[in-house]
């Protein structure tokens, strides 16, 4: 669930833009193998007055005590509630083994981040209040180098919307979708909005068959580079309703904000291996 105050804001931005704009979403897409992604995690708000905790966003696992997500996805229903990163998970109602829950402790969010506005700088670390156990369903994805572009095809993947109407069909297993990449300047071209900048990059196709949805955003793009999974971009924001033709997911673009990542990182104590 998106924070009630984001889903706000977006909503003011998207009817003075006559285009429907929300956080973003996987359409088209199907169930991914059980931990084929043992990267990807779920955030979940846990609640003070005893719902059980729901997902809201995804993330990627970068360091055993900390995740990667968008900066948006850090903004709270209430003051009270407070956030949980699952890793290990694949169906959303179902607890085995392999799952592990660990509370968020900090978050680093993109000091040019406004939550006011839909647009770049939409990305956060955030810290955990203890290392994740690496296991074969819980590993590590890793960083791109600073600035490289990447071409060809990514593979996203979520837990977001399924549907194509302005009223998502929520799955509860982890799904995924092979998208083409677009560098920004085409995605500017092809959804004529300047809010698309250099630290972006876009993936989908222009039929919107195939496309991120709501409960994606955070959510990892990636490539397999010499056999290891590399974070390409971040879910960020999109049209409603989900699969809409000519407007391809917008995600941050990992590798304009590696050093600012690690920057994060270690000015909180973290040491590479």
């Amino acid at each position: 669930m998106v924070s009630f105050k984001l889903l706000i804001v977006i909503a003011i931005g998207a009817t003075s833009l006559t285009k429907s704009v929300e956080n973003n979403r996987i359409v088209g897409g199907t169930e991914a193998e059980a931990h084929e992604f043992p990267y990807q995690v779920s955030l979940q708000w846990n609640y003070t007055n005893g719902k059980p905790p729901k997902h809201f966003c995804g993330g990627s696992l970068i360091a055993e005590s900390y995740v990667i997500t968008a900066a948006h996805c850090t903004v709270s229903s209430a003051d009270n509630d407070w956030l949980e990163v699952v890793a290990g998970e694949h169906d959303l109602l179902l607890s085995d083994e392999n799952v592990q829950r660990r509370r968020v402790i900090k978050m680093f969010v993109h000091e040019k981040f406004n939550v006011e506005q839909v647009g770049p700088w939409d990305i956060a670390v955030l810290k955990l209040d203890e290392p994740f156990q690496l296991t074969s369903s819980v590993r590590l994805i890793e960083l791109p180098a600073k600035g490289v572009l990447h071409h060809g095809k990514g593979v996203v993947s979520g837990w977001g919307g399924i549907s194509t109407d302005f009223f998502p069909d929520m799955p509860n297993v982890l799904m995924k979708a092979e998208l083409p990449i677009l560098q920004w300047k085409e995605c500017r071209d092809i959804w004529q909005d300047e809010r698309i900048h250099e630290s972006n990059v876009c993936a989908g196709t222009r039929d919107g068959l195939s496309n991120t949805c709501s409960g994606d955003s955070g959510g990892p793009l990636v490539q397999i580079k010499s056999g290891l999974f590399e974070l390409v971009g971040i879910v960020s924001w999109g049209r409603m309703p989900c699969g809409s033709p000519y407007a391809p997911g917008v995600f941050t673009r990992v590798s304009y904000y590696t050093d600012w990542i690690k920057e994060q990182m270690t000015h909180d104590g973290w040491k590479s291996a």
